[in-house]
């Protein structure tokens, strides 16, 4: 926010006339390469709100000033033009204003430029420049404090039902009467003129939500103090298109609207959120982001965890599909909530028996016979499967299990020695999880001199 550096108030004699409506947003006077933007307020009251004007040379002194912007303001709002509502005279301070907004009150105004207050009327202006020109309602101690909002318009679209965050700051004077803003806490926002029920917070701050579409022009009141009005005009459009082309489906999708904000999932999520679950979202470059459920019966925003600036914590409530909406100046973006019904979601553990097995092996020299077992202990707890049906890959990884188990016993012709047969496999058994093979390996027979026990 821009801070004020200068002041100076012009001192001249009092008449009064009666207050005028307020306008807003009224044509232009004709085709012009420069425009400024004005507003004013005459004793409390807004009287022109933020209203794009013609750049002019009107007192034709081959200047664009503050002057010129007064003038054409008057000429083009005031009742009987700049010749009723205006007049200045030359003092040793140079040019002063005598009337404004058609009162004269012994020289009780004020104007700024971009939010700054000027230094006097031959101030240049130029093209987008914003000024403020006001009388005081307190004339004898020029206690006004003169308030501004931290944006008088958005560029954007804006629709019923969205939340705008709006910040109020005035300029205030320290000791040594040096000019700086600070946040106005306390102050009550009025909507086309009527008080509303926002009130600024500690920081100044406060958070509209636009409940009818049209031009509406939101000001503030103070009640333990006398502002100079701020503005902020707003175009809000009955409802929002959200037609889209249809797209493959997925488990989430951001939808953006012509903005660049987008809502990104926390890739710590669960893989899939039940009711009573938790998930975490952000908006990146947006901490002042408003986040809302469309659904809440599937889903809701939840700070049981805590959330910071720009996330949104989102806990399921009962299965099906809901979206989580971020907005920000009238930028959205959106993003597919699935809350999946636990009782689709299956633990699947497999363990194959242990294999017994016994081998009668004869040669010229003796008979032996051994009790080989063969064991694949296969067990899957960590791998999660989400179906209604019977998996076909469940069915194939056990009978695989079981196919493997039972033919790990190859019988040696007489005189051999046996071989190992799922030693082979073990690499492949791995694959499908935390599968653990043991006894893989026979006891060969003991043969004086030929071969020692291996297991």
């Amino acid at each position: 926010m821009k801070k004020a550096t200068s002041f100076l108030a012009a001192m001249t004699a009092l008449t009064v006339s009666a207050p005028f409506v307020l306008t807003a947003f009224a044509e232009t006077v004709s085709d012009s390469s420069q425009y400024v933007y004005v507003s004013c307020a005459c004793q409390g009251d807004l009287e022109i709100a933020n209203q794009r004007i013609q750049l002019l040379d009107a007192d034709e002194d081959g200047s664009l000033t503050v002057n010129d912007v007064i003038i054409t303001a008057h000429n083009q709002f005031y009742d009987g033009g700049a010749a009723e509502g205006y007049k200045t005279k030359t003092t040793e301070w140079g040019n002063s204003i005598v009337r404004l907004w058609g009162v004269e009150n012994g020289g009780s105004y004020g104007y700024t430029v971009n939010d700054q207050f000027a230094s006097g009327l031959s101030d240049p202006v130029s093209d987008e420049d914003y000024v403020y020109f006001y009388v005081y309602k307190d004339a004898k101690t020029y206690s006004d404090t003169y308030t501004m909002f931290d944006m008088r318009s958005f560029d954007g679209d804006l629709y019923v039902g969205d939340v705008m965050p709006l910040h109020l700051d005035a300029i205030v004077y320290d000791e040594n009467w040096v000019a700086h803003t600070e946040p106005l806490a306390g102050a009550v926002i009025t909507k086309d003129g009527e008080r509303t029920d926002y009130v600024t917070d500690e920081n100044g701050d406060v958070y509209l939500t636009f409940d009818q579409s049209g031009t509406v022009i939101y000001s503030a009141e103070c009640d333990d103090k006398i502002i100079v009005p701020p503005v902020a005009c707003f175009n809000v459009a009955d409802s929002e298109d959200t037609t889209t082309e249809t797209e493959p489906e997925q488990t989430t999708t951001t939808e953006l609207f012509d903005c660049s904000m987008e809502i990104v999932a926390d890739p710590f999520n669960d893989p899939v959120l039940v009711p009573g679950g938790y998930a975490w979202y952000f908006v990146h470059g947006y901490m002042d982001a408003e986040f809302s459920i469309e659904d809440e019966s599937i889903a809701v925003l939840t700070d049981k965890h805590g959330t910071s600036p720009g996330t949104a914590c989102v806990e399921g409530v009962a299965p099906g599909e809901t979206t989580l909406i971020a907005r920000y100046y009238g930028m959205v973006a959106r993003i597919r909530i699935v809350v999946t019904d636990p009782a689709t979601t299956t633990t699947v553990t497999t363990q194959t028996a242990p294999q017994t097995t016994t081998e009668t092996f004869e040669d010229d020299i003796f008979t032996t016979t051994e009790t080989i077992t063969t064991t694949a202990d296969t067990t899957t707890d960590d791998e999660i499967y989400t179906t209604t049906d019977e998996d076909p890959f469940i069915t194939t990884a056990t009978e695989l299990f079981t196919t493997i188990t039972e033919t790990t016993v190859t019988t040696a012709p007489s005189g051999e020695l046996p071989q190992t047969g799922n030693n082979d496999m073990t690499g492949l058994l791995f694959l499908f999880g935390t599968c653990i093979v043991t006894g893989t390996g026979y006891t060969i027979l003991k043969r004086s001199g030929v071969a020692e026990d291996a297991e």
